[in-house]
């Protein structure tokens, strides 16, 4: 998430009051020092949607890919469900 943020030139502070937030929001914020390639492939969507969320607030972007980023989760966790 640091890089991404990074690579969305936001600055420090606001990565660092933003980050947590959607982390913990997405249930990763007991994760955050752990490489990616060590999460599970539904860790790993929970972060692809913050990534997703941190676009939509630092840059304003369409909405249309958080809305289709949490179709896509919110399908597979019902699926498993069934």
């Amino acid at each position: 998430m640091w890089y991404m943020a990074a690579l969305k030139g936001m600055t420090k502070a606001g990565a660092k009051e933003q980050i947590p937030a959607i982390l913990r929001a997405v249930e990763l914020d007991d994760v955050p020092g752990r490489k990616i390639g060590a999460l599970s492939g539904g860790m790993k969507q929970r972060l692809a949607l913050a990534q997703a969320v941190l676009n939509v607030i630092h840059r304003s972007a369409d909405p249309v890919a958080l809305v289709v980023a949490l179709a896509v989760t919110d399908c597979e966790d019902h699926l498993g469900v069934l």
